[in-house]
Formats: C-alpha cells, structure tokens, sequence
C-alpha cells in the first residue's frame, strides 16, 4: 500500500507492507525539473520498497545497527538505479533538457552535489565532508553516540560506500547469494550483524579471518583509506617489442578492500588488474603495444576513500 500523505515535500517512510511518501512526490508543480523529479521520484520509491526486506523484512537493532537497514537499503536501490539507468550520469533523462535544467545543472555544480549527475557519486561528497570535519563514527556506533548533523551520511552514504567496497572484496555473484540468502531467513532475535556476518562467510570465497578483519575494521572502528600513485613508470621494454608501465601505489590508513587500477594508453586501448588487499608501496605493472597514457584507480568510484581527486595520474 502505498499512501499520499498531507505533508508536503518529497520523502518517504516505510512500515509493515505500507509505504508514506510526501506529497511532493504526487504534485506536478514543484521548484524542482521535472525530468530531474523522475529519476528522483524512483529513487525514493525503489528505497522505501527495499525497506520491505532490509529494515523492515529483517529483525533490525535501529540503535545500534541502522546501517543494515539504511545503508544496506541504499545499496539495493543504487544497484536497481544502474541496472535500470545505467552507470553514468543517470540522474537525468537523457533526452530532456530545459531552462529548468539549466538552473539546476549550475546548482548541482557549484554545490558539489554532484557535479558528474551520477547518483552513485553523491556519497562520496558527503563522506569525505564527514570525514574532514571530524564527524567520522563506526556505522555501527549506538544513537547516543552519534552526531545528528552527520547521521544520515553515516547511516546512508558511508553505509552504501562500505556495502559496495564489501562487494568488491567479495565478488558480486557471493555477495548476492549471500544477501538473498540473508533476506530469506526466518526472522530471529541474531542481530544483523552476525547474520549478515555469517551468510558472507558462507558464500564467500575469502577466509573468514579476512571477513572478521575487514567487519571489525569498517563497521566496528572508524577507519578509512585513500589511494593515490606515489610514483609511475612507463617505457619500451628491453626487446623493443613493446611497453612496460608501473604505478606504485601509495596507501594511507588501515581500511581493508581491494583495488581495481586501470590503465589506459595512447592508442585508446586499456587494461585493468584487481590488487587483492593492497599495501603500502605496492608496484602493479602493465605490457602493452602503447605507450601509456594515464592510471585510473577504482576507475568504477565504488571504493570509500577520504578523496577521490588522487585517483588520476594526471
């Protein structure tokens, strides 16, 4: 059931099979475009209908395990968003645009909301503005403890980042089987965390002392990471046959993943290597028929890093 409330705005809370949304979800005359008010409008019913199994369709400790809900819910609804609108500046139609557009195009860029008009990117902005104001938490920290300036981007935007680099160190095809075998539990008193725990070791080909390491790390502690190239390398290799680039890697912070590093060359052809958990000073190399042109780190903008401006070598 879903109901029009009186209350205006565009929002949505959800309930036993009952969805509220805001009566700015309905109205067709609104400040905001209307092209912009379609993709805008599936989001939040995609995020209220994904609280039917995670929030709502799993036994949830809201005090201190509201990331399994919040931000395991963003995480259904982004992957939804890609599969439905693609993976790149779908919060557009692409075959609309007018003056309403306009004015919104030169808001969302000056406010850094995010300028690339990809949902999937609007987190990270959020993320490392917490992170750099020292509003920082494990997700998984009580209600009292919380900041409630910052809790929606704890819950929800450093929840989905966390989920997707966990899907990253897991491999999609184990994370999905893990995740429809965590829905399709028996409502128990286990708390999300154990359960969830659990069905990742299940499914997952990584041992379970890497899963505890890396829960404990994210979810439990308030760590973080970022990737940059400290120094590259790129020239004929000895034979004349061909190219030899090299990047090595510079790692701050403790936080666990693993690390796609592309590498892309003068004639437009590229490569792309996955690091298994990457350390510091890392060296990962690439033989092509080019010479290179530039790295690109998580070239997918999944992984939760306190910056993203470093992922380019130029």
């Amino acid at each position: 059931t879903i109901i029009n409330t009186p209350f205006p705005q565009v929002w949505g809370m959800a309930g036993d099979e009952t969805i509220f949304l805001g009566d700015g979800m309905f109205r067709s005359s609104t400040l905001l475009s209307e092209s912009y008010m379609q993709r805008a409008r599936y989001y939040l019913l995609a995020h209220e209908i994904g609280h039917l199994w995670s929030g709502i369709g799993a036994v949830t400790d809201f005090e201190s395990e509201n990331v399994f809900s919040e931000g395991l819910t963003e995480y259904i609804t982004y992957d939804l968003f890609v599969e439905k609108f693609g993976d790149s500046g779908n919060l557009f139609p692409p075959d609309t645009y007018g003056l309403s557009e306009y004015f919104l195009t030169l808001f969302t860029e000056n406010a850094l909301i995010s300028p690339s008009f990809t949902l999937s990117d609007a987190p990270h902005y959020s993320y490392q503005s917490m992170v750099k104001n020292n509003f920082d938490l494990p997700v998984m920290s009580s209600q009292e403890d919380r900041y409630l300036n910052s809790q929606t981007t704890l819950l929800y935007d450093k929840g989905v980042l966390l989920f997707n680099t966990l899907e990253d160190y897991v491999g999609k095809p184990n994370f999905q089987k893990a995740l429809q075998a965590y829905f399709k539990k028996p409502l128990s008193t286990d708390s999300n965390f154990k359960t969830f725990k659990r069905f990742i070791n299940k499914y997952a080909t990584v041992s379970s002392e890497k899963i505890t390491a890396f829960f404990d790390t994210w979810f439990k502690s308030a760590s973080y990471m970022d990737y940059s190239i400290d120094k590259l390398y790129s020239g004929p290799t000895k034979n004349g046959s061909g190219y030899i680039s090299r990047a090595l890697l510079k790692k701050e912070g403790d936080g666990i993943s693993n690390l796609d590093v592309k590498a892309v060359f003068q004639d437009g052809s590229s490569q792309t290597q996955t690091i298994t958990d990457p350390k510091d000073l890392d060296v990962v190399s690439f033989k092509s028929d080019s010479p290179l042109d530039f790295f690109h780190l998580d070239p997918k903008n999944r992984l939760i890093e306190t910056s993203k401006m470093n992922n380019l070598s130029k």
